[in-house]
């Protein structure tokens, strides 16, 4: 009888460790899926942060503005060459204004993450790009850096990272 007992008692431990070990993987993919992160190189201009990303599936370098509202990509690296619109304005002082229009972007991409088929305002930023004294085909903005939890940059690495 007691061969019994400890058999079924064994039997129970065994049982519920392989349902407490499961529980706990179960549990950390689910944290895994939660606290995915997305790390995107950069490099700097006049103090500015140069996101390295695409546009299209092609090369393309992202201003990262914390104090924009919306994202804004350059109508031509969008592969709108054909549109007319005026050229982002200085105003007198940190920003900026022009006219906007709103077209569906292909893909926009930081590191591992991609944006399909994205409404994106489109303008000339080649005013931009001469003020920076640097190529920038697009500014990301609040739209897109508010979707993640965090947004940190590391200087030393050279990458900002987005958590989702």
């Amino acid at each position: 009888m007691q061969q019994l007992i400890t058999k079924n008692s064994f039997t129970l431990a065994l049982r519920c460790s392989a349902l407490a070990a499961l529980l706990i993987f179960v549990s950390g993919l689910a944290n895994a899926q939660e606290r995915r992160a997305f790390v995107v190189p950069f490099h700097t201009v006049r103090g500015m942060i140069l996101l390295d990303g695409q546009l299209n599936a092609k090369p393309a370098v992202f201003l990262l503005d914390t104090g924009a509202n919306i994202s804004i990509v350059d109508y031509r690296a969008a592969g709108f060459p054909a549109l007319k619109i005026d050229a982002l304005r200085s105003t007198r002082g940190t920003g900026a204004e022009g006219d906007c229009l709103t077209r569906e972007i292909p893909k926009l991409s930081l590191g591992l993450r991609s944006w399909l088929a994205r409404r994106t305002c489109l303008m000339d930023l080649s005013d931009a790009s001469k003020r920076t004294g640097a190529q920038v085909d697009g500014f990301i903005g609040q739209d897109i850096l508010s979707t993640f939890s965090a947004v940190r940059v590391d200087y030393k690495a050279q990458t900002v990272t987005l958590e989702n």
